[in-house]
């Protein structure tokens, strides 16, 4: 089974919000593993976060 990387992406962000709590103040930590795991903070991955945590992406 081939597994883009968009969805291990999507797979990654959901478990460390499982991991932070779905809270606004789990921005932080989830934006610093994304970060030390795939050396940027693509506007994918802002998305991802932001319907995760239920906040607009512009506050990501």
């Amino acid at each position: 089974m081939l597994v883009t990387d968009r969805q291990r992406l999507r797979e990654d962000i959901a478990a460390w919000v499982a991991r932070f709590g779905a809270r606004r103040s789990s921005l932080i930590p989830v934006l610093q593993e994304i970060q030390a795991k795939y050396h940027q903070i693509s506007e994918f991955a802002m998305q991802v976060v932001a319907d995760h945590l239920d906040i607009h992406p512009v506050e990501v």
